[in-house]
């Protein structure tokens, strides 16, 4: 009986201790906190927070506080001065970690929001606070280290949030480097942090295209970097997949870049509305490649494409520290069919013709269309490419080498080489493009070899005519028409 009693005390003790707690916490005027909770954000991120409507609170054991019409503004500077408008907030808060001065939220919900990430035009991301009075060098050790603890009187520290949830919401992203800005709406979000790391499950409509993505992120404590910043995720947006894994060193500068890429859809049309911009209907298409950082540029490794009937494999790389961006390729392809890419035979135009015949309406190899001079300022580009076989209908190509060179508007082709019909066709060739030459041929070298067929072909000649023939000029030099060089009129 003793015991009984014991407990039953106890329990009594409990209820009561509970009853009053409830009985304290509803007695409280939570309004008259406002400007404290509006100075903590302040001290703790640089940035003004709004708080509109009146608190309401949820007893449970982990009591819940809501209120409507909460701001933060953006970062000075910013496109616009509110970076998160809040329709609804809901905080449920654990009690017993107040009492060591931690705010430990279980569960954060945003209904109705507003919210603008963006870069300024030094790549500099709003998500990124600066606390007042903070010099760099203490940013960089607190990033790196345990955060210390509050001393007396202080205020607390950023509360740990396990679980944040957004509802009928829309994310504004404007680049300020690019000077672009997409926008997209949030049906559901979930992001919930689990040892260390963020797992998100996204439904969302941009455009009128659907994106669903789930997976996992670095910590949100990583976005202000100091260390590499990780991502597993698989995305989904009607018949396109695509997954992308692996870390950024610095996300805040987006160097140290480590991550592969996967992509495979039935059509590119299908992510107009994801990219805002009409894309072709070419397809079906699988990609995979490893980002990385090169100096001044990035680049990407281990690349597999392959689109429609063609495959090819090699690395390209873009560089954005020189007068002008340069690409590098090292491409090799088992097999090229131009068609897969949007090239197809037509009427009076490029593929058009008879059979036996060359691809333009003119006889030409290539098509006859002006080079366009002024765009090979705007690049420069080495590439290397191979194919075992290219067609570009009715010609089949086989052993198929291009070793150009783009720098400061003068293009070089050393060489071109291809089998045709039985023969072969090498071409070397300079282009100035700061200098309008009256024909493509003009200071390229084409020599073709030991084949009737592919006579028939390059030249405007019969199949009896056989034997080498080699071409200085449009005109072949002696007044046979070349069918292989572009025009640049």
């Amino acid at each position: 009986m003793r015991l009984r009693t014991i407990l039953i005390v106890i329990v009594v003790v409990l209820v009561a201790l509970v009853a009053t707690a409830v009985g304290v916490l509803m007695s409280i005027d939570y309004n008259q906190y406002k400007p404290l909770i509006a100075a903590q954000v302040k001290s703790a991120t640089g940035r003004d927070l709004s708080i509109g409507g009146n608190f309401k609170l949820g007893i449970s054991l982990s009591p819940t506080l809501a209120v409507d019409n909460v701001s933060l503004s953006n970062m000075p500077g910013g496109s616009r001065p509110v970076m998160i408008n809040l329709n609804k907030l809901e905080v449920q808060v654990e009690l017993i970690p107040l009492l060591s001065r931690k705010i430990k939220v279980n569960r954060v919900i945003l209904d109705g929001a507003d919210i603008l990430l963006e870069t300024d035009k030094q790549g500099k991301g709003n998500w990124v606070f600066e606390v007042p009075g903070a010099n760099t060098t203490a940013a960089t050790v607190t990033t790196t280290t345990t955060a210390p603890a509050p001393t007396e009187g202080g205020g607390m520290a950023l509360p740990e949030v396990d679980t944040v949830q957004i509802r009928n919401s829309t994310v504004t992203y404007h680049d300020g480097v690019a000077g672009t800005t997409r926008t997209f709406k949030i049906d559901k979000l979930d992001a919930q942090t689990t040892g260390g790391s963020l797992a998100i499950d996204l439904a969302a409509l941009i455009g009128q295209a659907p994106l669903n993505v789930k997976g996992t992120l670095g910590a949100p404590a990583l976005l202000a970097g100091g260390a590499p910043y990780p991502m597993d995720l698989a995305l989904s947006s009607g018949n396109t997949t695509a997954t992308v894994k692996g870390a950024i060193g610095d996300i805040t500068k987006m160097q140290g870049l480590a991550v592969d890429v996967t992509a495979k859809g039935n059509s590119l049309a299908d992510l107009s509305g994801l990219t805002g911009a009409p894309l072709p209907k070419l397809g079906p298409y699988n990609f995979t490649g490893s980002f990385v950082n090169i100096e001044g540029g990035y680049k990407i490794n281990k690349l597999q494409f392959t689109m429609g009937g063609s495959s090819m494999t090699g690395d390209v790389s873009l560089a954005l520290n020189g007068k002008r961006p340069k690409v590098v390729g090292n491409v090799a392809a088992a097999r090229i069919d131009l068609k897969d890419f949007g090239v197809t035979p037509s009427s009076g135009g490029a593929g058009g013709g008879s059979s036996g015949s060359a691809a333009g309406s003119d006889g030409r190899l290539f098509p006859n269309t002006p080079l366009p001079f002024a765009s090979l300022n705007a690049v420069d580009a080495e590439i290397n490419f191979t194919a075992q076989q290219m067609i570009k209908a009715p010609v089949t190509m086989d052993n198929v080498k291009l070793v150009l060179s783009l720098a400061a508007g003068r293009l070089q082709i050393k060489p071109f080489t291809a089998g045709i019909a039985g023969g072969t066709l090498n071409v070397a060739a300079t282009i100035d493009g700061g200098k309008r030459a009256s024909s493509a041929c003009a200071n390229s070298a084409i020599e073709a070899k030991r084949s009737s067929a592919f006579l028939a072909i390059a030249f405007r000649q019969t199949a009896s005519r056989r034997g080498s023939r080699p071409g200085r000029r449009e005109d072949g030099g002696d007044g046979v028409p070349c069918r292989i060089c572009p025009s640049t009129a």
